[in-house]
């Protein structure tokens, strides 16, 4: 009897197992993928969507479609700083961009030829041509929703610094003596510099359009100029200075004593000193030879009445 019992609850056990399973099979699926709306598994409506088309300088044109209401990137400012300089000048490129999507991408067109579009929302460079540009930057976001803004740059021909004279006063000078040089320059891009060459010994350069120079040294000097402007720039002039030696003499028009003159000299009084020397000594030998005795033993002499 045991065994007959046993059989109808194993078999119950069995059943239950099996509607246990069966509703686990019929969950699963639902938990693990979940409501088709909220996987963005529904079906995307295509008549609410269109094609967006984004033109990029060096890059194929690519297309996208969004939803109208998705939003993209916004270009709050795009800058060029000068607008306007000369060949040479460099100028900076920036842009600022609001509301975006992941990972922004930047390039730009319409640049001057020596400036190359870049994947930065700012850079400089330097233009190596003359001419008007118009210059576009796009931008694109990691879902390809896209923005551009244009900006203007003009680049003029070098304004060239030059130098209207270059004088020194006076032109002749004695050592240890000073002479002003004047630069007189004008032109150029921003601010200039002076660079002097050839200087005299004891003179040194300075950037300065008036120099003192105190010379140390005689000689003839071929002195040159350079004027610089910020965009290396240049111009360059020349003077010429002649330093002689000063003079020893003492007035009245005599010429300074020679070398040799002046050996000889030293020699004759060298020669008289040690004469002098010698007459003293034997002088001195001479008094002390005589004897005392021969000095107290003499008669006086006699008064004669």
């Amino acid at each position: 009897m045991g065994k007959t019992s046993a059989n109808p609850f194993r078999r119950r056990i069995v059943e239950c197992a099996l509607v246990l399973a069966t509703i686990l099979i019929l969950l699963v699926p639902a938990v693990w993928i979940g409501p088709a709306s909220t996987h963005g598994l529904s079906k995307p409506n295509l008549a609410t969507a269109k094609p967006v088309s984004v033109s990029f300088s060096n890059v194929v044109s690519v297309a996208s479609a969004r939803p109208s209401s998705g939003s993209g990137p916004n270009i709050s400012s795009f800058t060029v700083n000068p607008i306007a300089l000369p060949l040479g000048a460099r100028v900076a490129i920036w842009v600022q961009v609001n509301d975006t999507a992941g990972v922004l991408s930047y390039a730009y067109s319409g640049l001057p030829s020596g400036c190359v579009s870049r994947n930065w929302s700012e850079f400089t460079c330097i233009p190596a041509v003359e001419g008007s540009f118009t210059i576009t930057v796009y931008t694109n976001d990691t879902v390809r929703n896209s923005a551009n803004a244009t900006a203007a740059l003009t680049v003029t021909a070098p304004h060239m610094p030059s130098i209207t004279s270059f004088i020194i006063n006076p032109t002749t000078i004695t050592v240890i003596t000073t002479a002003t040089m004047t630069v007189t320059a004008s032109g150029g891009t921003g601010s200039l510099t002076y660079t002097y060459t050839g200087l005299p010994h004891g003179c040194v350069s300075v950037s300065l359009a008036i120099l003192s120079c105190t010379p140390n040294a005689a000689g003839s000097f071929i002195i040159r100029v350079f004027v610089n402007d910020t965009v290396n720039h240049s111009a360059t002039a020349t003077t010429s200075l002649n330093v002689t030696a000063q003079s020893t003499s003492t007035g009245g028009g005599s010429s300074p004593l020679s070398t040799s003159s002046l050996i000889v000299i030293g020699v004759v009084i060298v020669v008289v000193a040690v004469l002098a020397i010698v007459l003293l000594l034997q002088r001195k030998r001479k008094t002390q030879a005589v004897p005392p005795s021969s000095a107290q033993g003499a008669d006086p002499p006699k008064d004669v009445a």
